[in-house]
């Protein structure tokens, strides 16, 4: 069984290993052919897969190609073919132009899990793996207070809530706000020596309105809870329904809610060491033996083996496909639009017009029902 992974995305030169690497990796127990490769590769090799063989599809975009051909490269894969939806909470609508083409999606978000499998597709929600790394500590406790990850790209929310932070508890540590990049050994000796490791999400917007899921802006599951935790560090995470379905609040983790609810739990944690100390071992214990590339038992890597395996046993169902392509066709609009612009829109707009005429018609008049809901806040 070959396992490939299919990706244009390039690894952040200041992280030593991609995560990319750490999927493959988990992977390693079912099969020792592992392979990554371009778009561009894997058009020129696509009829050369098997169908015991797993093709995972993850930050790729095969914008060189039309959709039709698109369309035929994709029917000469015979593998079980996998999109994995990293950021769906940002990018909804490329994961669901790509759903069209695979026979698994895997998301980290809660909210795309319930969207999806609403219209009737095969989708998953799982945590990506991590590497569990040696967690020897170089000092101890250097920090009260540590965020690693981006603040200057992200909410204007998050970089006001660490400058006042860093004013509250001198003795933080948040390089995101002096664009200071670490390798990744020194990610994780900051995980480790540190009382308290902060994680933002934003909410999650758990509405009924999953029909237009991309008006608002949602974060769900990122990877930084599990680094925390591989690192054997405590994370203080801001709540996500995404998160809460893999972590036990108070047990592996805990979560605030708002500014009062956050300097609560971070004077009470600086406070008691043995809380802390708790849930540092309950979150290593759950990461390193369900959620790390290395274990035989990697959550990610089974979810998906057992999924490829199910779909030799049974014929797979598919929804409506009239009132599916149109759901397509508008997320690959919202696509354009947000990848190449109004030029970009027009080019594909017209593009239906000449090609799809039945489906055309029907996305325009989701478009303007969604002009209208967004004017009128209905």
């Amino acid at each position: 069984m070959k396992i490939v992974i299919v990706t244009n995305a390039q690894s952040e030169k200041f992280q030593s290993r991609s995560i990319y690497n750490v999927i493959l990796d988990s992977f390693s127990h079912f099969s020792d052919d592992l392979a990554i490769l371009s778009g561009e590769d894997f058009v020129a090799v696509a009829d050369q897969y098997h169908s015991q063989d797993i093709v995972l599809f993850t930050n790729i975009n095969f914008s060189f190609l039309s959709r039709a051909q698109i369309e035929r490269v994709f029917s000469h894969v015979r593998a079980y073919k996998v999109y994995v939806g990293f950021d769906d909470e940002y990018k909804l609508h490329e994961t669901a132009y790509y759903s069209q083409f695979v026979d698994l999606l895997v998301t980290f978000d809660l909210v795309t899990f319930e969207y999806f499998r609403s219209i009737g597709l095969n989708v998953i929600v799982c945590p990506h793996p991590v590497d569990v790394l040696d967690v020897t500590p170089k000092s101890q406790c250097k920090f009260d207070l540590s965020f690693v990850g981006q603040v200057s790209s992200a909410d204007k929310s998050r970089y006001d809530y660490l400058s006042m932070l860093r004013d509250k508890y001198p003795n933080s540590f948040f390089p995101g706000l002096d664009d200071i990049k670490l390798e990744e050994s020194d990610v994780r000796n900051i995980y480790f020596n540190s009382k308290v490791n902060l994680n933002f999400t934003a909410i999650t917007d758990i509405s009924n309105n999953l029909k237009l899921p991309f008006i608002k802006q949602r974060r769900g599951f990122k990877g930084r809870p599990l680094e925390i935790g591989a690192s054997k560090g405590f994370c203080l995470s801001e709540f996500s329904p995404s998160l809460q379905k893999f972590f036990v609040q108070k047990h592996d983790l805990d979560y605030f809610y708002d500014w009062d609810d956050l300097i609560a739990k971070i004077d009470y944690y600086l406070e008691h060491d043995r809380a802390r100390s708790l849930m540092k071992d309950n979150i290593f214990f759950k990461v390193s033996n369900y959620y790390s590339a290395s274990s035989a038992s990697n959550y990610f890597a089974d979810k998906i083996i057992k999924a490829s395996q199910d779909s030799h046993r049974r014929v797979r169902l598919i929804p409506s496909k009239e009132y599916f392509d149109v759901e397509l066709d508008y997320e690959r609009l919202l696509y354009v639009f947000k990848s190449r612009g109004i030029s970009g829109l027009i080019l594909v707009w017209f593009g239906m017009l000449m090609q799809f005429r039945g489906s055309f018609v029907r996305v325009n008049i989701m478009v303007i029902r969604h002009l209208v809901t967004r004017k009128f806040k209905l």
